[in-house]
């Protein structure tokens, strides 16, 4: 089994994961999620600290890679039903190389009630293996983050 390394710098971390069969190894420089809002709202998915693994039941018979993740919408912490309301728009694309872009599904499961303004089931569907930036949107509110996508050896 290849291990994963991970090298810190003082801005940012750099993951560097073997390749495929037959390819160099792959380096991604991740760093926090970033959320950017205009009215102070929140917006945010599962921690995945900048790398998913994906196990053969992740892996689709077209050799892309898929993950489920929920993503969730509230206002500022003072007032966190007042958040961002609306269609959750993903999108993505590799960094590390020209690659088509990855395919998201949502569907809001919730809107307000359990303390924020919405909650969505989310499928991302990544083409290949390689350093990713994501971005979801909710009106003038974003969350982006990197990660590396890989196949477990």
């Amino acid at each position: 089994m290849r291990a994963l390394t991970l090298l810190v710098a003082v801005c940012c971390s750099v993951l560097l994961v073997p390749g495929g069969a037959g390819t160099s190894a792959t380096e991604c420089e991740v760093g926090p999620p970033k959320t950017v809002s205009p009215t102070g709202s929140r917006l945010w998915t599962v921690k995945h600290n900048g790398a998913f693994v994906a196990s053969p039941a992740y892996v689709n018979p077209d050799g892309s890679i898929w993950l489920k993740a929920p993503w969730w919408a509230a206002g500022p912490p003072s007032r966190p039903k007042r958040g961002p309301r609306g269609v959750l728009h993903i999108t993505g694309k590799r960094l590390d190389r020209a690659d088509l872009p990855l395919r998201a599904e949502t569907r809001q499961v919730w809107v307000d009630g359990y303390g924020g303004s919405g909650v969505w089931a989310v499928v991302l569907t990544f083409p290949a293996e390689g350093c990713w930036s994501v971005k979801g949107r909710v009106n003038r509110t974003t969350h982006t983050f990197r990660l590396l996508v890989s196949k477990a050896t």
